[in-house]
């Protein structure tokens, strides 16, 4: 444990591996975070389609003239 604490520690930051493995975590990062929000914006773009037309009314042309169908 020592030797992590002590010894291993400034080796990284010596040779750069700290910065390094810190960047590589910070761009996985952001990757999965944009198709976390990109995910996101699709559902929110369906459930406005969804309610734009979930209460439209409109005429069936199976049905006789002057009959109206509501949609649920």
């Amino acid at each position: 444990m020592l030797f992590l604490g002590f010894g291993l520690r400034p080796l990284l930051e010596e040779t750069g591996l700290d910065r390094q493995v810190s960047h590589y975590f910070l761009v996985a990062q952001e990757k999965s975070s944009a198709k976390l929000m990109e995910k996101h914006a699709v559902r929110i773009d369906r459930k406005r389609g969804i309610d734009k037309y979930r209460r439209c009314r409109g005429k069936h042309s199976g049905l006789p003239k002057n009959w109206l169908v509501f949609s649920s």
